[in-house]
């Protein structure tokens, strides 16, 4: 038969949320002390759907943070200024990550963007310095500046993405940069100060 690895929740105890008007759960604050933490899929009963604005910003102790498929949004600044979070789990579901959600978490090395997600926001991993690699999305929407000052070494641009996003490399360590035939317009200073910045590769467009 099937086994699912359980995942082992922090307890609801480490949390502070919200309901909205349907009754679903937003986290707000995460009070705990944990260097992992793995975001419950339901409190009470209820589903948790969104990690709300400011949630765990600044929060010195997590280095892993794991959050279900039952989560639509991440909010504005939601993981911003963690400076020891190295993993991030985004589950299937996820579809927005807010403005800055993880800006300036600069031992973030790992997050996949999973294919629901339809709009990253402005400046969502700006600053975030142990980032190595992007891949921009056809499907999704995306806010400007979204890599700046990041350590973005090099970046897959998926065949369909017809913007690269205002700003995306600005100040980053981009050193590669592959750009697909369906690519019409470079957004502006998408390349802005990027010194290490050696090939660009364009497929006749």
């Amino acid at each position: 038969g099937c086994s699912t690895i359980l995942r082992q929740e922090n307890p609801v105890s480490e949390f502070t949320y919200v309901q909205d008007e349907n009754g679903n759960i937003i986290i707000t604050d995460y009070t705990g002390t944990k260097a992992n933490v793995i975001i419950p899929e339901k409190i009470n009963g209820r589903k948790v759907i969104a990690v709300g604005e400011y949630a765990f910003s600044e929060d010195q102790q997590i280095t892993y943070v794991d959050i279900p498929n039952t989560v639509t949004v991440i909010g504005e600044y939601a993981f911003a200024y963690c400076n020891e979070l190295k993993k991030v789990i985004l589950s299937e579901g996820v579809e927005i990550l807010g403005n800055s959600a993880f800006a300036a978490c600069s031992k973030l090395e790992n997050i996949e963007i999973p294919k629901t997600v339809k709009e990253i926001g402005d400046k969502v991993f700006l600053d975030c310095k142990s980032l190595k690699h992007a891949y921009i999305s056809a499907s999704v929407k995306y806010g400007g500046n979204v890599f700046m000052y990041s350590g973005i070494e090099s970046a897959e641009i998926e065949e369909g993405v017809d913007v690269i996003p205002m700003g995306a490399f600005c100040y980053s360590k981009i050193k590669e940069i592959v750009l697909p035939k369906s690519v019409k317009v470079v957004g502006s200073l998408a390349f802005l100060k990027c010194e290490e910045l050696s090939s660009v590769i364009l497929n006749q467009g």
